[in-house]
């Protein structure tokens, strides 16, 4: 009961009064968090700061990418939500700094070294957003589902509050800019471990016109981005962009900031892809095996890599505008090859007629485990 409807609730109002709070106690806050982080650096060492680079670097993929491996790899049901947890957190976070186009640390106090030269804005805090979302719904997951619930908790916990105090650490988030994206995470992960939306969802996949609704809503949220881009023209401090450039190479604009979250934003169509794809995805087994295993990982990595080449590419050597309009198109397609490509080639190879699986029809009544 707490879990499922009472524990939400909470975390949807604690996020609104996080939302509040930086929107009017900004100025001190931000003092308050850069006292905080140079008090933490005022020992540092070098082999501490290349952990935690490596931790700020790779964290986000990892967690970016566990719940599109889970769903082509591992378990479809819990990747499937997975999935939308961290897509939403990603989205939120970008759409939320074009809002509020708060400095990081290092931007607003000379005293802070930026350790990691973040360009985008700062609050609230997207690793932090998406590490509570992601392994708050896995934590989640497993608690519902074993008896070692203390030691899902506890591992989700050290995961949470390593990759929390990295962003404080290495200079890019103020403490409460990190303490606001948790809370968000967690709303989302707390939702959608609630059975009721998870019903939902699932009839959403196997209606056509549920289809359409969703596409139509997630295109208001990629327009959303454009529309904060082009009509949003936040405060900036020139000395921010003299604290940069004495721990960074290169120089750093509002503009540049702007672009960096408007670009992020539009993962939002990557959800709008996999939406499309389980529509058309009918056929899904009972249970994956360990050749779904290897045959789903074989075709996933490729993918992803491929993905990753496009957007260096068009990143690099496109202008704004292109980059934009390809990273829309590339994401949506990301979307529709995890969720029905891929699954497609690999129940193919692996010959479902031999194996116990369910097969329905696109019917708004049908709530089987395939609509997971």
């Amino acid at each position: 009961m707490i879990l499922q409807n009472i524990l939400p609730a909470v975390l949807c109002v604690l996020a609104l009064i996080c939302c509040i709070i930086e929107a009017t106690l900004t100025e001190k806050l931000q003092n308050s968090g850069a006292d905080f982080t140079t008090l933490i650096q005022s020992n540092n060492r070098s082999s501490t700061n290349e952990i935690f680079k490596i931790i700020s670097t790779y964290s986000m993929y990892i967690l970016l990418i566990s719940g599109m491996f889970c769903y082509t790899s591992i378990d479809h049901k819990i990747g499937t939500f997975a999935i939308i947890s961290e897509v939403l957190a990603l989205w939120m976070s970008d759409i939320m700094k074009m809002h509020y186009s708060h400095p990081r640390p290092f931007w607003w106090n000379s005293d802070v070294e930026g350790i990691i030269c973040g360009r985008g804005w700062g609050a609230p805090s997207g690793h932090a957003l998406m590490v509570a979302a992601v392994v708050g719904y896995f934590a989640g997951e497993f608690v519902k589902n074993n008896k070692e619930k203390a030691l899902a908790v506890s591992i989700g916990a050290i995961i949470i509050v390593l990759v929390d105090f990295d962003r404080v650490y290495v200079g890019v988030h103020f403490y409460f800019q990190v303490i606001h994206g948790n809370i968000m995470g967690f709303c989302i992960a707390f939702l959608l471990l609630n059975d009721k939306i998870r019903g939902y969802i699932k009839r959403s996949f196997g209606d056509k016109k549920f289809v359409l609704i969703v596409n139509f809503v997630f295109g208001i949220l990629w327009m959303w981005g454009i529309l904060l881009y082009l009509y949003r023209d936040p405060d900036w401090d020139k000395d921010w962009s003299n604290n940069f450039s004495s721990d960074c190479s290169g120089d750093l604009t509002k503009t540049d900031s702007m672009r960096e979250a408007c670009r992020e934003s539009t993962f939002i169509l990557f959800l709008a892809g996999f939406w499309v794809g389980k529509h058309f995805l009918t056929q899904i087994p009972a249970s994956y095996t360990w050749k779904t295993f290897i045959y789903g990982t074989l075709f996933f990595i490729p993918a992803l890599i491929i993905d990753q080449c496009l957007e260096y590419l068009t990143k690099t050597y496109g202008d704004f505008l292109t980059t934009f309009i390809c990273f829309s198109i590339i994401r949506f397609i990301s979307g529709f090859v995890i969720s029905f490509v891929i699954p497609l080639i690999v129940f193919k190879i692996i010959n479902w007629k031999k194996i116990d699986y369910e097969r329905t029809l696109n019917n708004p009544n049908n709530f089987s485990e395939r609509y997971v």
